[in-house]
């Protein structure tokens, strides 16, 4: 190390060489160099954000909001309930009477008139979910959905995470996941 020094201190010593002052040569000021860094920065973080947005933005847009009032027919309108496939037809309930029991029992719980009555029913799959829309379930071999016809006297009520409930002779009957109902069981 020390020979360097010595070579320093005799190249200034030579005659003709001149050690520019401190002062002539430009002055890097720190705060000029971080308010460049940080402009740099920002631009770079706001290019990024925009570019994000812009990519995942667009392929995400907003469902459109639908109507859920029911349109009522004007004069000379045809029914459209005979286009609609007859398993998303609901079987409505009589006019006036509240009959169907909220308090959803077994089929084992119903009297024997209604046990024989009911249709064989024939649980094979059930998919749960907190978002309605997306429950679904296969009864006698046909997906089904909350609101659905089974039969043409037996409607899905709602799916629940252990099974069905359906409402059948003013009854709302609860169909465990492992269980199938057979008429000739009686």
């Amino acid at each position: 190390m020390s020979l360097i020094l010595d070579a320093l201190n005799r190249a200034n010593k030579v005659p003709g060489h001149v050690t520019p002052p401190a002062e002539q040569t430009p002055p890097a000021t720190r705060r000029s160099v971080s308010i460049i860094a940080i402009t740099a920065l920002v631009v770079a973080v706001v290019v990024v954000n925009t570019t994000v947005v812009i990519y995942f933005g667009a392929s995400e847009a907003p469902a459109p909001a639908v109507d859920q009032t029911p349109a009522q027919p004007g004069p000379g309108v045809v029914n459209q309930a005979a286009t609609v496939p007859p398993e998303r037809v609901l079987i409505p309930q009589p006019q006036g009477t509240d009959q169907v029991t909220n308090v959803p029992v077994p089929i084992g719980a119903l009297p024997s008139r209604i046990r024989a009555a009911l249709p064989d029913l024939s649980l094979t799959s059930h998919i749960y979910s907190t978002d309605a829309s997306l429950r679904m379930v296969n009864i006698n071999d046909r997906v089904l959905h909350e609101g659905d016809a089974i039969t043409r006297d037996v409607v899905l009520r709602e799916i629940t995470p252990d099974g069905v409930i359906m409402n059948y002779a003013d009854y709302a009957i609860i169909l465990s996941v492992t269980d199938s109902w057979s008429s000739d069981r009686e």
